[in-house]
């Protein structure tokens, strides 16, 4: 190796000794860590679920293996799990502003995927369509009593970390 190669490589360490550092990562709170490792596991048992759920009746009528449902519910997964990211790092303001805007729309369509559908006899379905918005409701305004317990005086919720 000659004199000048060995110069060239010392200059070269020292320029990466005096790079400014990466920026460290901040270390994510326990509640966030337990959250994401809960959603990974509950979409790999999905994931399970949907595969052993698919392939038995398409092997059995000679249409695959299943894996096109399975493929289908990763994508979605995978969507759902950007979505999650960036809701995180972005902050939940413009999703609780759009709330009511979204929760009409799914009902809406639920309601129409229902009714055009045929699985409701036609003489019962205003007594269906009164039960779904009642429940709905009802899961709405306990979600609501929920969050104003935690979040309004501290139920439920660890004050002081051990």
């Amino acid at each position: 190796m000659s004199a000048r190669a060995s110069t060239q490589g010392a200059g070269r360490r020292q320029q990466r000794a005096t790079r400014p550092a990466a920026r460290p990562r901040r270390e994510q709170p326990l509640e966030h860590r337990i959250l994401v490792t809960a959603t990974l596991c509950l979409i790999a048992f999905g994931a399970v679920m949907v595969y052993s759920a698919s392939s038995g009746p398409a092997l059995l009528a000679h249409q695959g293996d299943g894996t096109g449902a399975l493929l289908k519910y990763l994508s979605f997964a995978g969507i759902g799990l950007l979505l999650m990211h960036v809701l995180a790092r972005a902050g939940l303001e413009p999703v609780r502003r759009a709330t009511p805007l979204l929760l009409a729309v799914c009902f809406g369509l639920l309601l129409w995927k229902a009714w055009h559908r045929g699985s409701i006899p036609p003489q019962s379905r205003r007594i269906y369509a009164a039960a779904l918005v009642t429940a709905a409701a009802l899961v709405v305004y306990g979600a609501f009593l929920g969050g104003r317990l935690v979040y309004g005086f501290g139920v439920g919720t660890l004050t002081t970390v051990p």
